[in-house]
């Protein structure tokens, strides 16, 4: 049996403790935008994982230096650090193109769809770009 999604009249969403009034449109890109956001929340803690947006300076690019400045607690957090700056100079050994097809799905979370829709690709060039970096990546990780 399938579900039907009711429909209502009226859509709100509250932004600084107020209802505002909105479309379906903008209510279902503000709650779904929200769940996304949440559900990456948890599994970052869950998994205890940094965010990347803690690795990128003002300009979105990645910037492990500044992380690695910031005040380390645990021995934990000196870790993560180091494989974050090695991480990034692995990033830096890959071409260009491959180099940003990572960047924009695991760290700007884009899809593989929209990707190749912003370069003017198919979708199994995205593909082939990602598998070939991540191959170059696990090589790289094998020497050291």
């Amino acid at each position: 049996m399938a579900r039907h999604k009711k429909i209502r009249d009226k859509y709100f969403i509250n932004l600084n403790g107020q209802k505002i009034e909105v479309t379906r449109e903008v209510y279902e890109a503000w709650y779904g935008g929200e769940r996304k956001e949440r559900y990456l929340e948890e599994r970052e803690r869950d998994f205890g994982v940094y965010p990347a947006s803690s690795l990128t300076d003002a300009d979105g690019e990645l910037d492990p230096l500044d992380a690695a400045q910031s005040s380390a607690n645990t021995e934990e957090e000196v870790e993560q650090k180091e494989e974050y700056a090695e991480l990034y100079k692995a990033l830096h050994t890959l071409p260009e193109k491959e180099r940003t097809v990572l960047h924009q799905l695991f760290f700007q979370g884009l899809t593989i769809a929209r990707i190749a829709e912003l370069e003017g690709l198919d979708e199994s060039s995205i593909r082939w770009r990602r598998d070939s970096a991540i191959k170059k990546l696990k090589k790289y990780f094998e020497k050291i």
